[in-house]
């Protein structure tokens, strides 16, 4: 989580048709409306409105939409490779870097690359984006 408590630290915006996207303040997906979480009592409930597919209370400022996507009547999830993400981080670090510089935001990115470096086990490159993080910060 980032220091606002948001679980996402960047979002990826999509045009789609009306039909397939579901703001979680307004309409659940098919599918949600049939979910069932346990609440602090381990008591099964749906999930509200407002609420993520964990039953966790989303913040009110947050614009969070699901794009439900079918292919043959089947839900289709969404799964990107590791490698993926890393090319969309590096990306996304270029940009930055690009447009603003080395300010926070740049730090936060190269932080959440070199996270995910070192998981990959690249442990150079992980350390060399820490050591330029922190001249940031």
């Amino acid at each position: 989580r980032g220091e606002s408590g948001h679980r996402a630290a960047f979002c990826i915006p999509l045009i789609v048709p009306r039909s397939i996207a579901y703001n979680i303040f307004e309409r659940h997906t098919p599918d949600m409306a049939k979910k069932r979480v346990k609440d602090c009592c381990w008591h099964t409930r749906p999930i509200k409105l407002g609420q993520d597919y964990l039953g966790r209370a989303v913040h009110r400022n947050r614009d969070v939409w699901v794009i439900r996507v079918e292919t043959e009547g089947r839900v289709q999830h969404a799964a990107a490779d590791a490698d993926a993400v890393l090319d969309l981080l590096q990306l996304r670090l270029e940009k930055l870097r690009a447009s603003a510089g080395e300010d926070v935001p740049t730090a936060g990115c190269m932080y959440e690359l070199a996270r995910r470096l070192q998981g990959r086990a690249r442990y150079g490159e992980a350390e060399e984006l820490c050591r330029e993080c922190l001249c940031i910060r």
